[in-house]
């Protein structure tokens, strides 16, 4: 008998313990869950700055295509499009599975950028675009790298793990490119 109130008590502690750790998260102290949403900006959240992202990647290196007279930046260009066109579908298609909402627009800082990019010219065109592409692959891998651990939906867990190393791919090709046009 005195087994079982001891059992007993042992349970009623835990119980109350973990009726705390909403307390205790929301007081400074991290639990599991708390850790992950301080990290990592949930799951709609990234898709929303995926999709924008990749929205903006795909105008962007349109207008590039167009503007540039150079070589090299049509290249890089011509892959931006192909490649987060092919990635966009396929985060809709995931997102939209997960009953996610997906962003049809670019933010108001992309559609900003592109208006200043619109603007220049030559060689001040392609070192812009260049240093754009650079910023913007630095924030998207670090994005992709969080979703590919932290992700509640295993799809796009997934989908960040395999889209990540074109992101990379991508933040490479874009610094290199951002190095000859200084």
């Amino acid at each position: 008998m005195a087994h079982i109130h001891k059992l007993a008590a042992v349970i009623a502690g835990v119980l109350a313990l973990a009726g705390t750790s909403g307390y205790l998260s929301a007081a400074g102290n991290t639990d599991e869950k708390a850790g992950k949403e301080m990290s990592y900006p949930g799951d709609q959240a990234f898709v929303d700055k995926a999709a924008k992202s990749g929205l903006k990647e795909v105008r962007i290196s349109t207008m590039a295509e167009q503007k540039t007279e150079a070589g090299d930046v049509r290249d890089i260009a011509k892959t931006m499009v192909t490649d987060h066109t092919a990635v966009n579908e396929k985060l809709k298609s995931i997102a939209s599975a997960k009953g996610l909402q997906v962003p049809e627009k670019m933010s108001d800082d992309a559609e900003k950028v592109k208006q200043e990019l619109d603007q220049k010219k030559g060689a001040d065109f392609d070192a812009a675009y260049a240093k754009d592409l650079v910023h913007s692959h630095e924030k998207s891998v670090a994005l992709f790298r969080a979703a590919s651990e932290k992700a509640d939906a295993p799809e796009l867990r997934n989908f960040a793990k395999e889209t990540l190393p074109k992101i990379e791919h991508h933040l490479q090709m874009a610094k290199n490119l951002d190095a000859k046009k200084r």
